[in-house]
């Protein structure tokens, strides 16, 4: 097995809501930390692709306080002084912030890695190649985007257009990266799926410490925060004091990719495995798992699934009998409490509806 690199370090971000996958995905415990089948959580499988790779306290997590049961119980492995705690969930931002000055103050010659808890991967000793290979890339100041051969003209990732090719080291590519395109409409994402030189922009991204910071830095928007940030860090004094709250709150809810990564000079993308999902919707939960002779992917609770002239649907069943006929490309999810039907090309809609409960007012379900 491939062993990281001295310098490196990995941060895990784990403070999303994964709203998509509601009614399955709530608050009170979000995708990452919950089983969609098998015995791992997504954030389990995350740690799984570190283990062995790098050592347990070059690994870092960070996710709002009120999921300090769940870090504990999805990632006892990661040191808790390892375990950095949000007073309140701010964006990612935030969370790149408070993981940045937290490894400069231990290494300040260091590369990190971030990741995001829910992503999935299947091939881990091409994972462990490409992560070191981020690291020796960012080495001359560089930031390293991972992009993926569209699939579709998803509309739901951005775009990374990228120009000459830098090198090739087996079945990992190098390429300059050009220019981010957020989230496309359908005509256009066609358009670059048809092209050559544009990828799906692929989660997390690998940069040296220090430029974390000094872009950080260099925003007046947020200048000053950085340096009271980097001087809390600093004193040892704890992330759930008042002084901390009321800092942290001042941090732009802006996301990483325009406060940090938009304003480098520097930019490389590294190609990541073709089968690389975010799992952000019902959608992309029915591409990762197996299907049965009707295409059909059934998780939860199979045996209370009943199915007849029915294709390429997603089931997730409870403690109640669902039995379907005739349909084609649905998604169907019971929890228990909620029932969830809709098509699976509108599976991204989903997002949309729990803005709807939240405003009836119905926040016990969501």
């Amino acid at each position: 097995m491939a062993k990281a690199p001295a310098n490196l370090y990995v941060v895990i971000i784990a403070g999303g809501v994964g709203t998509r996958l509601w009614p399955k995905s709530r608050k009170a415990l979000p995708k990452q930390f919950f089983h969609l089948d098998g015995d791992l959580s997504l954030s389990q499988l995350t740690y799984q692709r570190l283990k062995g790779f790098i050592p347990d306290d070059h690994i870092y997590v960070v996710a709002p306080a009120h999921y300090r049961s769940q870090i504990q119980k999805n990632l006892p492995q990661i040191p808790k002084q390892n375990r950095l705690l949000e007073p309140v969930k701010q964006g990612t931002t935030a969370a790149n912030l408070l993981s940045a000055s937290v490894i400069y103050h231990r290494d300040p010659n260091a590369i990190v890695h971030l990741l995001v808890a829910d992503d999935y991967l299947q091939d881990i000793p091409r994972f462990h190649r490409m992560s070191s290979l981020a690291a020796q890339q960012a080495a001359d100041d560089s930031v390293i985007v991972f992009g993926v051969k569209p699939r579709s003209p998803h509309t739901g990732f951005g775009y990374i257009k990228t120009g000459k090719k830098l090198s090739t080291h087996g079945d990992i590519q190098v390429f300059k990266a050009l220019k981010f395109v957020e989230k496309p409409d359908e005509r256009r994402a066609r358009r670059y799926v048809s092209s050559s030189n544009y990828y799906w922009h692929g989660s997390g991204f690998a940069a040296p410490v220090q430029l974390i910071l000094d872009t950080l830095s260099a925003s007046p928007q947020i200048n000053s925060i950085v340096t009271k940030i980097n001087q809390h860090v600093a004193s040892g004094k704890s992330l759930n004091r008042p002084a901390f709250l009321k800092l942290y709150k001042q941090i732009t809810k802006d996301p990483i990719e325009t406060t940090f990564l938009e304003k480098v000079k520097s930019t490389k993308m590294i190609t990541l495995e073709d089968t690389w999902n975010d799992v952000g919707s019902w959608a992309q939960v029915y591409e990762i798992f197996p299907k049965d002779a009707q295409r059909n992917v059934i998780l939860g609770n199979p045996k209370n699934v009943v199915t007849r002239n029915s294709f390429h649907n997603l089931i997730f069943a409870s403690d109640r009998l669902i039995a379907i006929t005739d349909m084609e490309g649905m998604v169907i999810v019971d929890t228990g409490d909620a029932l969830l039907a809709c098509p699976m090309v509108n599976a991204q809609n989903v997002k949309a509806l729990v803005e709807i409960l939240k405003s009836l007012k119905l926040d016990k379900l969501i």
